[in-house]
């Protein structure tokens, strides 16, 4: 149902901006017909490229690890550090973005276009006087 917030118009060269209670009928019924369109789906796309960067990073910092049998230890070379500081940097920057685009993705609402042209009718359920 679409509901009339406020009511705004010129008045004597005065502007008047005032609450009212109503809502928009269309061919005699309450409401006007359209889709439920989300509006979030690019930004979906966009977390989930963000978290594919996340686990490609992942696997970088991993596999630039040099794998030694129980008790041994490693030497790192600089080849590895700078894959594991690139892979690594990679996946927080990624995960970072990820969640970003999430939080920015919970906070859009469905929204319903409707086309122009339409002609409705603005139904009033409380009187009023334009007060200037």
């Amino acid at each position: 149902i679409v509901r009339t917030r406020n009511i705004s118009c010129l008045k004597d060269g005065k502007t008047i901006d005032m609450p009212i209670k109503g809502h928009v009928s269309f061919r005699g019924k309450n409401g006007i017909k359209g889709e439920v369109v989300m509006r979030n789906g690019k930004i979906l796309g966009w977390a989930w490229g963000a978290g594919f960067v996340d686990g490609i990073g992942q696997g970088m910092e991993r596999a630039s690890q040099p794998a030694v049998g129980l008790g041994a230890t490693a030497a790192y070379g600089a080849g590895d550090v700078l894959k594991m500081g690139i892979g690594g940097g990679a996946s927080k920057a990624a995960q970072t973005l990820s969640d970003y685009y999430i939080k920015r993705a919970e906070q859009y609402h469905p929204v319903i276009p409707i086309g122009a042209g339409n002609e409705v009718t603005v139904v009033f359920q409380d009187g009023f006087q334009l007060k200037t």
